[in-house]
């Protein structure tokens, strides 16, 4: 059985023999079985292997496996590791994990080992494009190593590239090989595996052959030069001269050296505190010593005539081997690495550049040795200063670097991610494989400053050097097959240069410096570096280069000389935008940079302007996911010209989804439908939906052909009343319009019912139908026009205050007051109401209209009425009015002259309150009488 510490849960893990699989957790003082799992086993089984393979991750095997089975604890997820064709019938013996490196390594009954390597992006991959993820995608199979008798044990050692392999008869330490590469003096070499490389003329690259070289030792270093090849494994090298289709072996020697280098005639490797020069039989010729307080030299590397070493207590020293004897190069005789923050750890490689100017140095991390430092650092040997790039910012650390061939500023820079995706199961653990290439311009006076970054495509191994304008990378390949028409290095051309790989050594340069000096903000020198350029492909290529610095201001001037209309007016309308990299996105479309536009949008959070991107490349799966999930407010219109496109291109069906989600479909889809000609597929659509709408646009179209029975069903089912009491009507079926009309009280049915009836001088039931349709205007018309003035009068009363006013002044001039008045009345002429009582002696209706007078009415008006009604001796009604109008003496004295009482109401209004003009004693007056009268009245 085997135990194991489950440390994410506090829990113990135990798996028998029996394939057992059970996790127990401390509960108090007892343990509580959390997870019983039988594991599936082949036949025979006699001994399990079980060890941690990440965070939550189990890894198994039986002896009877060929295989490895993994279990995730936590999701319960499992899947298996095959060993490849090659190891595909061989028996597992021995698992273990290295922590480190998240490497699996698996011992077979056969004698090999092979490893597994977990990178941990696989998932975040399948997310991204929608697609289903596969767990075991995350582990890549590595090569595996043949021995001699069964493996029994296997161990990693805590260096991070050692493992121990225990035989039956024998025991290994294998160290892991980093696979290397090189690209020099037109030539690029690469090892496919511990005792095979391949060579291929870089100046012919898309017609190069491969020239295989397969060697019996461990190959643990190489160097190449346009004539000669130089292998070594830190106990011999072997030199190889390069011919015109062949290579020749020249010699091989004894060294200790663990870093070689080569240089016209001459093999340089590290030997203690010094770097020994000797010929290619490995007679030294010169040894370049350190002084003994400088360490032992562990790094060197050469680039055209220039030499510089560095050792293991961070000392570096230059050379320039011109002449007989190699001179010492650089101030002072020796340098010690001083990045400016934090120190660096161990070196891990070490760069001159093309004239010695400058060195760039990788290291480890100074707080953890098994860590890569994060950045890449510099040394200017004009100044005798360091300086760094760091690439924490964008979560990378550098994994190679490569000064140009040519250019002494220029350096590209390798990058891998510092880790994988959050939600693997190593998310704290490991490196990923998103492998970027950045390029730098390292200068003495403005430091280390950025270019360009290169995504690499994931058919690549990495990068294996630079030389301007092309990037050289080395394929993934297998190493057990090698053909000679098989080409494993490509170019890529730089950003910069994309369409201008032939230009002239002179346009070259220019386009380096305009580069550099944008990158520095130096527009003087950029303009003058540029300005006796005329090629419009060239210009485009600078405009290309102002996009990715943001420099819209010499972008202008560039698309002016490319005569770039387009560009020049999405320049001017970019400037509306009020973050800089909207303008430089909106720009960098009409430029035809259509990713740097998109991460430029997502960078400044504009997903209105990624949206129309997306749409306007035809990418509408993009542009949906952006509206939903970040422009919302558009996403209507997004699925409408989604539509549009469908429509286009034939899809119907998928049109129709689509102008349903942007709710035009009420509209669009029967027109598109109609445009087509698919007049039965549309009468289905519609009579699915079962929709209102849709149901009247039918049945009008129906009305429109002809088909009045069919417009009626649309129309019943539609709930559209008035249109189907208006083609009954066509049809002359006015009972049915009429019944219609009553049944459903549709306003506007009663309406059309109304002026039918109207034509066919049917007043009485033209007048009904108006009244029910509220249509007073025109059931007062016709009752005018028809003498029927009773109706008039009734529908009068229903109707508005103009109409109300307009029927009052027809009974004026006929004479018929008392419906005259009440309607002046109601609508709201008053003072014509009590003028036309006043003239006519309408005691009766005078009194009505009083009843409704209050303290809004005209005063004099409320005075007119009191006297009237004094005149007439009703004298309460005349105190109330004399009240409102606030003639209070006179109210008083009529009361106590005539007795009126006085009520709590009529009280409240004569007492004078706080902003009355009244003086305090004319107050108090007031008041006494008020208390006087009603005292004598009791109340």
């Amino acid at each position: 059985a085997t135990l194991l510490y489950y440390k994410e849960k506090g829990a113990v893990v135990c798996l028998s023999q029996t394939s057992m699989l059970s996790m127990h957790i401390k509960e108090g003082s007892n343990w509580k079985t959390q997870l019983k799992v039988k594991l599936p086993t082949v036949e025979g089984t006699s001994s399990i292997q079980c060890v941690w393979a990440g965070t939550h991750v189990l890894a198994t095997a039986s002896n009877q496996d060929s295989m490895v089975r993994m279990f995730n604890l936590d999701t319960e997820e499992n899947y298996v590791l095959t060993l490849g064709d090659e190891h595909a019938l061989k028996k597992i013996s021995s698992l273990a994990y290295n922590t480190k490196t998240n490497s699996l390594a698996a011992g077979t009954r056969e004698g090999c080992v092979v490893m597994w390597k977990y990178v941990g992006t696989e998932s975040a991959k399948a997310a991204m494009h929608q697609r289903e993820y596969n767990p075991e995608d995350d582990w890549h199979l590595q090569p595996g190593v043949n021995l001699p008798s069964t493996v029994t044990t296997i161990m990693w050692g805590p260096l991070m590239r050692l493992l121990a392999v225990l035989c039956a008869d024998s025991a290994f330490i294998l160290n892991k090989c980093t696979l290397q590469h090189k690209v020099r003096g037109g030539m690029a070499v690469v090892q496919l595996s511990a005792d095979k490389v391949v060579l291929e003329d870089t100046d012919k690259i898309e017609n190069a052959t491969s020239r295989a070289v397969d060697t019996q030792m461990q190959v643990t270093g190489l160097d190449v030069t346009e004539k000669h090849l130089a292998l070594w494994s830190g106990r011999k090298a072997e030199i190889y001269e390069i011919g015109r289709d062949e290579m020749t072996f020249l010699s091989t020697f004894a060294t200790n050296g663990t870093s070689c280098a080569l240089h016209r005639d001459s093999f340089l490797y590290n030997n203690g505190p010094r770097v020994a020069m000797c010929n290619f039989q490995g007679t030294i010729k010169q040894s370049l010593v350190f002084d003994e307080m400088q360490g032992q030299a562990t790094h060197i590397n050469v680039n055209g005539d220039f030499l510089v070493a560095a050792t293991d207590k961070h000392y570096i020293k230059m050379w320039k081997l011109t002449g007989r004897e190699a001179k010492q190069h650089g101030p002072g005789p020796g340098r010690k690495i001083e990045c400016p923050g934090a120190p660096i750890g161990g070196i891990d490689s070490i760069r001159v550049n093309c004239n010695g100017t400058k060195v760039s140095i990788l290291a480890s991390s100074h707080e953890n040795s098994a860590k890569q430092d994060s950045r890449v650092v510099v040394y200017d040997t004009e100044n005798d200063n360091f300086s760094f790039y760091d690439f924490s910012a964008s979560n990378q650390f550098p994994s190679g670097h490569y000064f140009d061939a040519e250019d002494p500023k220029l350096l590209a820079v390798e990058t891998r991610l510092l880790a994988p995706a959050a939600n693997s199961p190593l998310a704290d653990e490991s490196t990923g494989d998103e492998i970027e290439v950045t390029t730098l311009f390292c200068t003495s006076d403005d430091g280390v400053l950025l270019q360009e970054t290169h995504q690499v495509a994931a058919a690549y191994e990495g990068a294996c050097g630079i030389h301007v304008p092309y990037i050289y990378y080395f394929k993934k390949v297998n190493p057990e097959v090698v053909l000679p028409d098989m080409s494993y290095v490509e170019s890529g051309v730089m950003r910069n240069f994309t369409g201008l790989e032939d230009v002239d050594p002179v346009t070259k340069k220019a386009l380096l410096s305009f580069s550099y000096h944008l990158a520095v903000g130096n527009m003087d020198e950029a303009y003058k570096a540029v300005k006796q350029i005329k090629s419009p492909d060239v210009w485009e290529n600078m405009a290309h280069m102002c996009i990715k610095t943001k420099r819209l201001d010499v972008a202008e001037y560039c698309i002016g000389n490319m005569g770039h209309i387009r560009g020049a007016r999405a320049l001017r309308e970019a400037s509306e935008f009020s973050e800089i990299d909207a303008r430089v996105g909106t720009v960098a479309v009409h430029l035809g940079l259509i990713n740097d536009a998109q991460r430029l949008f997502t960078g400044c959070e504009r997903f209105d302007l990624l949206n129309n991107l997306y749409q306007a490349c035809g990418e509408w799966d993009k542009a949906l996911s952006v509206a939903q999930n970040h422009d919302r407010i558009h996403l209507r219109t997004t699925y409408y010209n989604y539509a549009r496109h469908l429509q286009a291109v034939g899809d119907l069906k998928g049109a129709v989804d689509a102008y349903e989600n942007s709710g035009t479909h009420k509209t669009e889809v029967p027109r598109m439908l109609y445009e087509r000609n698919e007049l039965e597929e549309l009468e289905r659509y519609i009579k699915l939906k079962n929709d209102p709408d849709l149901m009247k646009w039918w049945a009008r179209f129906c009305e429109s052909t002809g088909d009045t029975e069919q417009a009626l069903e649309g129309y019943q089912a539609a709930g559209d009343f008035c249109s189907l009491v208006r083609v009954h009507c066509s049809r002359e079926e006015f009972d049915e319009a009429r019944d219609i009309a009553l049944e459903s009280g549709n306003a506007a049915a009663s309406f059309h019912l109304g002026r039918q009836y109207e034509l066919q001088e049917n007043v009485k039931d033209a007048i009904e139908f108006f009244s029910r349709a509220h249509r007073y205007s025109n059931a007062i018309q016709l009752a005018k026009k028809h003498g029927l003035d009773n109706d008039l009068h009734n529908l009068a009363l229903q109707a508005s205050k103009r109409e109300q006013v307009e029927a009052a002044r027809y009974f004026e001039e006929k004479g018929m007051v008392e419906r005259s008045v009440l309607l002046y009345q109601k609508g709201g002429y008053t003072a014509r109401a009590v003028d036309l009582c006043f003239r006519m002696q309408l005691f009766d209706q005078l009194c009505t209209i009083a009843t409704d007078l209050g303290d809004d009415t005209d005063p004099a008006l409320l005075q007119k009425c009191a006297n009237f009604f004094l005149e007439h001796g009703q004298f309460a009604e005349s105190v109330r009015l004399l009240v409102a109008s606030k003639e209070f003496e006179r109210a008083l004295a009529m009361a106590i002259d005539h007795n009126i009482l006085i009520s709590e109401d009529m009280a409240e209004a004569m007492t004078p309150g706080k902003d009355s003009p009244l003086s305090t004693e004319e107050k108090q007056s007031v008041l006494r009488r008020i208390a006087k009268c009603c005292k004598r009245q009791g109340s």
